[in-house]
């Protein structure tokens, strides 16, 4: 009020705000689900996978107990202290359970071989039918040319990537 003045300089720090972002793999039920950070500018990263389970570090491994859709999320802070955060759905596929029907024959005439396997979105039946030959398709007919007992393998795979392998011995 009587015209003194004072004046004062300080440095401010304006800290940069991080961007979260992140990969995970889409994988088979019983594998573990990969997460990678794609983040800029973070130096903590914390994860919340969706099932109560945490984690910590710029990648993490987690394997889900059961297949399904889980909501995870990241956290990253920078060396300031500013945080970003990201939720993205993360898919577990379900593994198919392989399964077969064959009927017994005679030498010399064709076996007849139905899937019974269970699952969703079983797109690929492979048959190995334990004599060198192989099959395709969710029914397969084949002919042995020696009696006997042979191990045929059946593998299907899901949609998804998931696959799952029986095999069982049919007499000749």
């Amino acid at each position: 009020s009587g015209g003194c003045t004072d004046q004062v300089t300080q440095t401010v720090t304006v800290n940069a705000q991080p961007t979260a972002s992140f990969n995970a793999t889409t994988v088979c039920e019983g594998e573990a689900t990969q997460f990678t950070s794609t983040s800029t500018g973070g130096n903590s990263f914390q994860w919340n996978f969706g099932d109560s389970q945490t984690g910590t570090g710029q990648s993490a491994n987690h394997t889900y107990a059961h297949a399904g859709t889980y909501q995870a999320t990241l956290t990253v802070q920078s060396e300031g202290g500013c945080t970003d955060q990201i939720t993205q759905t993360v898919v577990v596929n379900a593994l198919p359970t392989a399964n077969f029907t064959a009927t017994n024959v005679c030498q010399g005439s064709p076996m007849q071989f139905t899937s019974t396997s269970t699952g969703d979105q079983i797109n690929s039946h492979q048959w190995t039918f334990g004599d060198g030959q192989n099959g395709t398709g969710q029914t397969a007919s084949h002919n042995y040319t020696s009696a006997g007992s042979y191990p045929v393998t059946l593998t299907v795979q899901t949609a998804g990537g998931c696959t799952d392998t029986y095999t069982q011995n049919v007499e000749v």
